[in-house]
């Protein structure tokens, strides 16, 4: 508990000394009329930095947010750019829930409801990235969350007779070529 002293101008001040993120040592000062009030300002900010420090303590969003400022001078601009997007759009009804209240069957419904209208590829990504963000900070609530499956490409096969000079010259039979084409 910090100690309050008396200024000159007959207020007291009150300084909360804490650690930063950085590893240094810093301080904040709290000045009020009465000493109760500057202690009772010190304390309480000092219980709310370390409260906030923890990640189960932090929204979804907040850990997304300081995912992609520590990640964006390593990743290129457009994998930024999507995490951004992502971060926007995807997953909007948890996107605001703390972290720490987090379960596994509101990530799920979260996923569920992100899924409708989208391609399974999208809602793939958007799962990679939150749960990078998730499993950086110790939280495993989306692993194994089941995601829409894969939609497979079906290739068409068509023959397509070519005439060449060579085969013509030569007598052989006529030459058939496979070409592929995507069918949607």
């Amino acid at each position: 508990m910090a100690k309050a002293t008396k200024l000159p101008s007959g207020n007291w001040r009150c300084k909360a000394y804490y650690t930063d993120e950085y590893g240094k040592h810093r301080s904040k000062s709290f000045t009020a009329e009465t000493k109760k009030m500057a202690e009772f300002m010190a304390d309480e900010f000092l219980i709310e930095r370390e409260h906030s420090a923890r990640p189960e303590n932090k929204t979804l969003g907040e850990l997304a947010d300081r995912y992609i400022d520590s990640q964006s001078e390593i990743l290129s601009p457009s994998t930024i750019r999507g995490y951004r997007s992502i971060r926007q759009n995807a997953f909007s009804t948890i996107i605001d829930t703390r972290v720490g209240l987090l379960t596994k069957e509101l990530y799920q419904k979260a996923v569920n409801d992100y899924a409708s209208g989208r391609s399974p590829k999208t809602v793939l990504s958007a799962h990679a990235f939150f749960n990078k963000v998730l499993m950086e900070n110790d939280i495993t609530v989306g692993v194994g969350a089941k995601l829409p499956p894969r939609v497979k490409k079906r290739l068409r096969f068509q023959a397509l007779r070519r005439w060449s000079p060579f085969s013509r010259a030569s007598k052989v039979p006529d030459c058939i070529c496979i070409a592929c084409s995507r069918s949607a």
